[in-house]
């Protein structure tokens, strides 16, 4: 009678150059990553708020009860500069013609130590050319000594963008960072490979 031999299978042991090590650097290298993610999220920050602040200075500037700005065809965007509450604004040409104003509540900080509120917006309707237009602001206080600022730049939207940026560099990073040590040093991949 015959009888096949049996085969037992052992499982072989990997040699020491093919267990994955890490690399001394990938530490460093990760804490490098996320240092230099954080210190370019704070550098971006900062530029923002200094963008923000010249757009500001750069505007037209004015108290509540009245100020005439000269625009041409393009949306626009009002300011209460010490952050005062508005509850109306208004918008009229020299003929007496009122725009449409649609306002906001977007909340921001500037300058030295400033927080400002973008309060609403119009838009100069195309064909127009250069007019000049009449804005007054009601404040939750009356229209008193408030200090306003009409400019096409759109802070609310300029921030949001910002914001998602540096989210989106800090993710980048920290996420590069983790993958360094999550994942074997690429040597011993090779190694193994070859």
């Amino acid at each position: 009678m015959s009888t096949t031999p049996t085969v037992a299978t052992v499982p072989l042991m990997p040699s020491t150059s093919e267990v994955p090590r890490r690399s001394r650097f990938q530490f460093p290298l990760a804490g490098l990553l996320v240092l230099v993610g954080v210190l370019a999220a704070l550098l971006w920050s900062g530029s923002a708020e200094t963008a923000v602040t010249a757009s500001l200075e750069a505007a037209t500037h004015g108290q509540a009860e009245g100020l005439t700005v000269t625009v041409h065809p393009d949306p626009y965007f009002v300011y209460s500069e010490d952050g005062a509450g508005v509850i109306g604004i208004t918008v009229t040409a020299s003929d007496g013609t009122a725009l449409p104003v649609t306002l906001t509540s977007e909340s921001f900080t500037y300058g030295p130590h400033r927080e400002g509120l973008q309060v609403g917006t119009f838009e100069v309707p195309p064909g127009a050319g250069l007019v000049d237009y009449r804005v007054m602001v009601t404040t939750t206080q009356g229209q008193g000594d408030a200090a306003i600022a009409v400019t096409t730049f759109d802070v609310a939207s300029f921030n949001r963008m910002n914001r998602w940026g540096v989210a989106a560099l800090l993710a980048v990073n920290v996420g590069v960072a983790v993958a360094l040590l999550v994942l074997p040093a690429g040597g011993a991949r090779f190694r193994r490979s070859g």
